[in-house]
């Protein structure tokens, strides 16, 4: 388990990708957000909301990354 939100965001990938059309475009991420207020202390799922560095033309500029992150009760 991770003890805090910056851990968390540690482990998370400095890219994200997707495929579009088949082809597979990779987005770099300029950071993470804890958008749920992450407790290790405390069973629930977390998001974390990925802030996007530049998206490749002629992808859209409206595009999100998010992960969730579950703590489950010991």
């Amino acid at each position: 388990a991770y003890a805090d939100a910056t851990e968390v965001i540690a482990a998370l990938p400095e890219a994200v990708s997707a495929t579009v059309g088949g082809v597979k475009v990779s987005v770099p991420v300029t950071t993470w957000v804890d958008t749920d207020t992450y407790n290790a202390a405390a069973a629930a799922s977390y998001t974390f909301t990925a802030t996007l560095g530049s998206i490749p033309t002629p992808y859209t500029t409206s595009a999100t990354a998010t992960v969730e992150v579950v703590v489950s009760a010991s």
